[in-house]
């Protein structure tokens, strides 16, 4: 074999494609290559696990965002004369103004100096580390705000448009509560809109959760991203193995496509599934 000056080995590559080929049907079985000797698993296996926790992650942060705004919407939109509450304006300013790692970073910040100020004891929230129980209350509240005041208000200023038409003025003369009308009616009614919504919320969950994760110390998929891109602070070693590995970053790249393509494809068939109307247009053309 030949060497140049810089003792650098002379070899000619693989082919692209060919070697393509392979890696696309060694990942079609989940075999996505092997980190080095320290990580202690496979690639496929590192994501998969990752992978888990962010799935318990979303779940419940969307589920939060998901209830609250809808209440929240629901609530500010006024049925006599049609009309948003004024209240909620300021709210979806704040809201939006405030991206989660900004309240992350106030939250670690926050308990920092209470710990500092009157000892590691008085915060009974964790602050870092994974859990199904009081470990999920500080990023699930970092990540729903924004999706919640994003929900709230297409939510609001579509049900107070629909409040507005002739059929809930008729519903309301034949003795109908409010009540009635705006969840049996009126919330029926915008249901599809609102769903892709929260269709584009899950897309920003998603987003902001990299920042979040490794904020919290939360091992999901945000933070194996984020341990790929960022090279890791101090001697934690098992972490540097991440660090630019091609296969670890094809691998959670790929399982970030999944869980838009998911959202994507549910939003869409729930929303077929509650406006008929939609579905007759598509067969009709």
């Amino acid at each position: 074999m030949q060497r140049n000056p810089f003792f650098a080995p002379l070899e000619r590559p693989a082919p692209l494609l060919p070697t393509y080929a392979v890696y696309l049907q060694n990942a079609a079985g989940l075999d996505f290559g092997s980190l080095p000797l320290g990580a202690g698993m496979p690639v496929g296996e590192a994501v998969l696990k990752a992978a888990g926790a962010s799935v318990s992650l979303l779940a419940v942060a969307f589920a939060f965002s998901v209830v609250a705004g809808v209440l929240l919407g629901v609530i500010a939109a006024r049925a006599n004369p049609p009309r948003v509450s004024l209240w909620l304006a300021p709210l979806s300013t704040v809201g939006l103004a405030m991206p989660s790692f900004y309240l992350g970073t106030l939250f670690v910040v926050g308990a920092v100096a209470m710990a500092g100020r009157f000892g590691a004891d008085t915060l009974n929230i964790p602050v870092a580390g994974y859990g199904l129980d009081a470990h999920l209350i500080l990023p699930v509240i970092a990540l729903m705000l924004r999706p919640t005041v994003q929900i709230a208000q297409m939510a609001a200023h579509l049900l107070a448009d629909e409040l507005g038409k002739r059929y809930v003025v008729t519903a309301w003369a034949v003795g109908n509560s409010w009540g009635r009308i705006r969840w049996r009616h009126a919330f029926r009614n915008v249901l599809a809109p609102i769903i892709l919504t929260m269709a584009g919320s899950f897309r920003l969950l998603m987003g902001e959760m990299i920042v979040v994760e490794r904020l919290f110390s939360w091992p999901g998929i945000g933070r194996l991203l984020a341990l790929i891109l960022i090279p890791s602070q101090g001697s934690h070693v098992e972490e540097s193995l991440y660090f630019l590995h091609p296969s670890a970053l094809a691998a959670t790249l790929t399982a970030f496509a999944f869980f838009f393509l998911i959202a994507d494809l549910t939003a869409s068939g729930l929303v077929r599934a509650l406006a008929p109307h939609l579905r007759r247009a598509e067969e009709s053309q």
